[in-house]
Order: C-alpha cells, then structure tokens, then sequence
C-alpha cells in the first residue's frame, strides 16, 4: 500500500499524505477529498450526505480549527504542522463548495448539524484570516507556499462555502439568519472588502471584493436583522490613521 501510494505522489497525486504514517481512515480521507461533485452529479451529492461523508468533513474542519485556535497563531505565528491544519481545511471546503451549490438538502443539513457548528468555525475562521493576511501579504500570484499565501487560498475557500450555505430558496434564507448572528460577521466583512485587498495580489483583489459583496447581499437580501448590522456598521479604520 505504502508503494502505491508513493507511485500516485510520484505522479503529482496526494501530495498531502504522510507515506510514513498510512491508515485506513487517513486513505479514505484522502479519497473524499480528491472527488467533485460537480463530475459525479447530484447523486453523489446525496450519497455523501446519506453515509456521512458530509459529517466526516465537518468533524475534520472543526477538529483542526480547534488545533489552530490552540497554538495561539496570533502569538507564536504559524508553523507548518499549523498551516497544514489550514490547508486540509482548504481541501474540506472545496469539496462542501461542490456538494453545496444548488443544493438545499445539503445546505440545510450543513446548516443544522450539531447545533450550527460549522457556521460558528467558519466565522471565526472567516475573522482570524481576515485579520492575519495583512499582517502576511502577497504579492507574487504564483506563490501557493507562503503563510500569506495559505491564509488567502483558505478565506476565498471560506466564501464561497458561506455564499452557497446563505443562498436563499424560495425567499427565505436560513443561512443568512445563522450566519449573521455570529459575532462580528459583517465587520469582519467590510475588513475584507476594503482593506483585505491591499495585502493581495493584484489578480486576487477583485475576486476577494466580488466574493465579499456576494456574501453580504446574500446577509441582507432577505434579512431585516441583517439590514440593520450592515446600516449601523462603521467601515475599517485605514492603517495610516489608526494612531490620528
């Protein structure tokens, strides 16, 4: 097995499997993580939420934000057993991007698994990103390696998961609801749209402003409390005159 899997690294595939440790849940992880939905179709939409793939995946993003929040990154910086912890969480929610476009069964069951839980870690993953790419700016698009670099890959990831779970079906949006009534969440946002930018690289700022507009019309569209949160918002300081 471990040959096997040194012939598919060797190819370009699973670069992120460790040859020295190989167990059975950790191949099949890998699996999950290597499928799209959007090749498979709507059935294996439903078949991964019906097997519990789609738990599987919430547990494993909430399992390493609670290993990022432990190593205190705002302190002590990001190592790169951290930034591995980030990246897996880059991989987890391009799948749940797949397995959530369109698609309200799953957007609902993301939605209402253990209490919200995956609302609750991305919102604080949404702020920590938010708040640490400037402190680790790009500016090479080609750079995929860098603390900066990781960071920005994951909060894109990010958004495009919280624009597929506040889409609104039928009028109503259960998502926008959920996800603003996380703390800071349209704060946090504003940061993105006018000042996150500046800390990207050139090709990267507009689709980071255009994600975050998304996300805020899907907050607002359908959500008076929402409205309310964005109106009474202040926009980010900008840095110059954070000492004025």
């Amino acid at each position: 097995v471990r040959q096997l899997c040194a012939d598919i690294q060797a190819q370009g595939h699973a670069k992120h499997l460790n040859l020295d440790n190989i167990t059975v849940g950790q191949l099949a992880m890998e699996t999950l993580l290597s499928l799209t939905s959007k090749r498979a179709g709507e059935w294996f939409k439903e078949e991964l939420r019906e097997l519990g793939g789609l738990e599987h995946i919430v547990k494993t993003i909430k399992d390493c934000h609670r290993q990022i929040v432990s190593s205190d990154v705002t302190r002590s910086g990001w190592s790169e057993p951290v930034l591995d912890k980030l990246r897996k969480v880059d991989r987890c929610l391009r799948v749940l991007e797949n397995v959530t476009h369109k698609n309200e069964e799953n957007q609902n069951y993301l939605l209402k698994y253990d209490d919200g839980v995956l609302v609750s870690t991305l919102s604080n993953l949404y702020y920590l990103c938010g708040q640490e790419i400037p402190i680790y700016p790009t500016i090479d698009i080609s750079d995929k390696t860098s603390t900066g670099a990781v960071l920005r890959e994951c909060i894109i990831a990010i958004l495009n998961v919280l624009i597929n779970l506040t889409h609104r079906f039928n009028m109503q949006s259960f998502g926008s609801k959920s996800l603003g009534s996380q703390n800071g969440i349209v704060d946090c946002s504003l940061h993105l749209l006018l000042r996150v930018p500046e800390s990207l690289p050139e090709e990267k700022r507009f689709d980071m402003m255009m994600l975050t507009l998304i996300l805020l019309i899907n907050l607002v569209e359908q959500c008076d409390d929402n409205k309310k949160l964005l109106m009474n918002a202040k926009a980010p300081p900008c840095p110059e005159n954070l000492f004025d």
